[in-house]
Protein backbone atom coordinates (compact mmCIF):
# COMPACT_ATOMS: atom_id res chain seq x y z
CA UNK A 1 0.00 0.00 0.00
CA UNK A 2 2.59 1.89 0.52
CA UNK A 3 4.79 1.84 -2.62
CA UNK A 4 1.54 2.07 -4.28
CA UNK A 5 0.70 5.60 -2.54
CA UNK A 6 4.70 6.74 -3.67
CA UNK A 7 3.89 5.95 -7.62
CA UNK A 8 0.92 7.46 -7.64
CA UNK A 9 2.73 10.53 -5.64
CA UNK A 10 5.32 10.16 -8.42
CA UNK A 11 3.45 9.89 -11.34
CA UNK A 12 1.08 12.93 -9.86
CA UNK A 13 4.27 15.31 -10.00
CA UNK A 14 6.06 13.76 -12.83
CA UNK A 15 3.07 14.12 -14.87
CA UNK A 16 2.58 17.78 -14.01
CA UNK A 17 5.75 18.88 -16.19
CA UNK A 18 4.92 19.77 -19.36
CA UNK A 19 7.74 17.44 -21.29
CA UNK A 20 5.77 14.58 -19.74
CA UNK A 21 2.53 15.98 -20.61
CA UNK A 22 4.11 16.43 -24.46
CA UNK A 23 5.49 13.11 -24.16
CA UNK A 24 2.39 11.70 -23.24
CA UNK A 25 0.26 13.40 -26.13
CA UNK A 26 2.67 12.01 -28.32
CA UNK A 27 2.42 7.90 -26.73
CA UNK A 28 -1.68 8.33 -26.88
CA UNK A 29 -1.76 9.50 -30.50
CA UNK A 30 0.85 6.50 -31.39
CA UNK A 31 -1.30 3.90 -29.64
CA UNK A 32 -4.97 5.03 -30.03
CA UNK A 33 -6.11 4.13 -33.24
CA UNK A 34 -7.06 7.01 -35.31
CA UNK A 35 -10.89 7.07 -36.85
CA UNK A 36 -11.01 8.98 -39.74
CA UNK A 37 -14.57 11.11 -40.62
CA UNK A 38 -15.43 11.94 -43.94
CA UNK A 39 -18.30 14.22 -44.75
CA UNK A 40 -19.65 14.29 -48.21
CA UNK A 41 -22.91 16.76 -49.52
CA UNK A 42 -25.45 16.16 -52.23
CA UNK A 43 -25.79 19.30 -53.88
CA UNK A 44 -29.17 20.38 -56.18
CA UNK A 45 -29.11 22.96 -58.18
CA UNK A 46 -32.39 25.41 -59.28
CA UNK A 47 -33.31 22.29 -61.15
CA UNK A 48 -33.54 19.81 -58.54
CA UNK A 49 -30.09 18.05 -60.58
CA UNK A 50 -27.52 16.60 -58.45
CA UNK A 51 -23.83 17.37 -58.90
CA UNK A 52 -21.32 14.60 -59.39
CA UNK A 53 -17.90 14.15 -59.77
CA UNK A 54 -15.97 11.44 -61.94
CA UNK A 55 -12.79 11.27 -59.26
CA UNK A 56 -9.65 10.39 -61.12
CA UNK A 57 -8.84 7.73 -58.22
CA UNK A 58 -11.98 5.78 -57.58
CA UNK A 59 -11.77 3.46 -60.48
CA UNK A 60 -14.61 0.96 -60.67
CA UNK A 61 -17.39 3.47 -59.50
CA UNK A 62 -16.06 7.16 -60.48
CA UNK A 63 -19.03 8.94 -60.28
CA UNK A 64 -19.67 10.24 -56.36
CA UNK A 65 -20.37 13.02 -54.32
CA UNK A 66 -18.11 16.12 -53.24
CA UNK A 67 -16.63 15.63 -50.06
CA UNK A 68 -13.70 14.57 -48.63
CA UNK A 69 -12.00 13.90 -44.62
CA UNK A 70 -13.54 16.35 -42.19
CA UNK A 71 -9.15 18.20 -41.18
CA UNK A 72 -8.26 18.26 -37.27
CA UNK A 73 -10.23 20.68 -35.02
CA UNK A 74 -12.67 20.76 -38.13
CA UNK A 75 -16.19 19.95 -37.44
CA UNK A 76 -18.18 18.22 -40.36
CA UNK A 77 -20.20 20.79 -41.62
CA UNK A 78 -17.59 23.45 -41.90
CA UNK A 79 -15.53 20.61 -43.78
CA UNK A 80 -18.14 19.90 -46.34
CA UNK A 81 -18.52 23.51 -47.06
CA UNK A 82 -14.45 23.63 -47.33
CA UNK A 83 -14.56 20.15 -49.66
CA UNK A 84 -16.76 21.87 -52.30
CA UNK A 85 -14.91 24.57 -52.26
CA UNK A 86 -11.43 22.82 -52.96
CA UNK A 87 -13.19 20.06 -55.32
CA UNK A 88 -15.54 22.36 -57.88
CA UNK A 89 -14.83 26.26 -56.47
CA UNK A 90 -18.81 26.16 -55.90
CA UNK A 91 -20.37 27.84 -52.23
CA UNK A 92 -23.75 26.56 -51.46
CA UNK A 93 -26.34 27.09 -48.80
CA UNK A 94 -25.55 23.66 -46.72
CA UNK A 95 -28.42 22.14 -44.57
CA UNK A 96 -28.09 19.16 -42.66
CA UNK A 97 -26.62 15.42 -41.94
CA UNK A 98 -29.28 13.00 -43.92
CA UNK A 99 -27.24 10.08 -43.86
CA UNK A 100 -24.47 8.50 -41.06
CA UNK A 101 -22.46 5.67 -42.36
CA UNK A 102 -19.45 3.85 -40.98
CA UNK A 103 -17.64 2.08 -44.00
CA UNK A 104 -15.65 -0.17 -43.97
CA UNK A 105 -16.76 -1.48 -40.87
CA UNK A 106 -14.27 -0.08 -37.99
CA UNK A 107 -12.26 2.66 -40.63
CA UNK A 108 -14.13 5.21 -41.02
CA UNK A 109 -17.47 7.47 -40.41
CA UNK A 110 -19.10 9.26 -43.71
CA UNK A 111 -21.44 12.20 -42.90
CA UNK A 112 -23.54 13.13 -46.04
CA UNK A 113 -24.92 16.57 -45.66
CA UNK A 114 -27.67 18.08 -48.41
CA UNK A 115 -27.38 21.60 -49.99
CA UNK A 116 -28.78 23.59 -52.13
CA UNK A 117 -28.43 27.19 -54.04
CA UNK A 118 -24.99 26.41 -55.44
CA UNK A 119 -23.03 29.65 -56.49
CA UNK A 120 -20.01 30.13 -58.93
CA UNK A 121 -18.93 28.46 -61.66
CA UNK A 122 -17.55 24.94 -61.96
CA UNK A 123 -13.61 24.72 -61.76
CA UNK A 124 -12.57 21.17 -60.73
CA UNK A 125 -9.59 20.59 -58.93
CA UNK A 126 -7.06 17.73 -59.64
CA UNK A 127 -9.12 15.18 -58.18
CA UNK A 128 -12.20 14.98 -60.50
CA UNK A 129 -12.10 14.30 -64.64
CA UNK A 130 -15.42 15.39 -65.13
CA UNK A 131 -19.23 16.73 -63.69
CA UNK A 132 -22.41 16.14 -64.24
CA UNK A 133 -25.61 17.81 -62.93
CA UNK A 134 -27.70 14.15 -62.91
CA UNK A 135 -31.94 14.69 -62.61
CA UNK A 136 -32.69 11.37 -59.98
CA UNK A 137 -33.95 9.04 -61.94
CA UNK A 138 -31.15 9.54 -64.23
CA UNK A 139 -28.18 9.08 -61.97
CA UNK A 140 -25.12 6.78 -63.62
CA UNK A 141 -25.92 4.17 -60.42
CA UNK A 142 -24.16 1.12 -62.01
CA UNK A 143 -20.92 3.65 -61.48
CA UNK A 144 -21.26 4.47 -57.89
CA UNK A 145 -20.59 3.20 -54.71
CA UNK A 146 -23.66 1.78 -52.64
CA UNK A 147 -22.96 4.32 -49.92
CA UNK A 148 -23.42 7.76 -52.68
CA UNK A 149 -26.54 5.48 -54.10
CA UNK A 150 -27.92 5.83 -50.71
CA UNK A 151 -26.74 9.07 -49.32
CA UNK A 152 -28.57 10.27 -52.92
CA UNK A 153 -31.63 8.60 -52.42
CA UNK A 154 -32.09 10.40 -47.93
CA UNK A 155 -31.04 13.68 -49.88
CA UNK A 156 -33.76 13.60 -52.27
CA UNK A 157 -36.40 13.14 -49.59
CA UNK A 158 -35.06 15.43 -47.54
CA UNK A 159 -34.82 18.05 -50.20
CA UNK A 160 -38.18 17.10 -51.18
CA UNK A 161 -39.72 18.14 -47.58
CA UNK A 162 -37.72 21.81 -48.03
CA UNK A 163 -39.34 22.56 -51.29
CA UNK A 164 -42.93 21.81 -50.21
CA UNK A 165 -41.88 23.06 -46.85
CA UNK A 166 -39.65 25.43 -47.51
CA UNK A 167 -37.28 24.69 -44.59
CA UNK A 168 -34.51 21.80 -44.13
CA UNK A 169 -35.55 19.36 -41.17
Amino acid sequence: MLANRRTQKLFAALTSWRIVQAMMRIAIRAIVPAFRIGAAVVVFNEQDEILLLKHAYHGRYPWALPGGWVNRRETPDVAVVRELREETGLAATVGPAVLFLRTPPGFSLNIFFVATQPEGEIELSYEATDYGWFSADSLPTAQMYRNTRLAVQKAVKRHHQLTTTGVFT
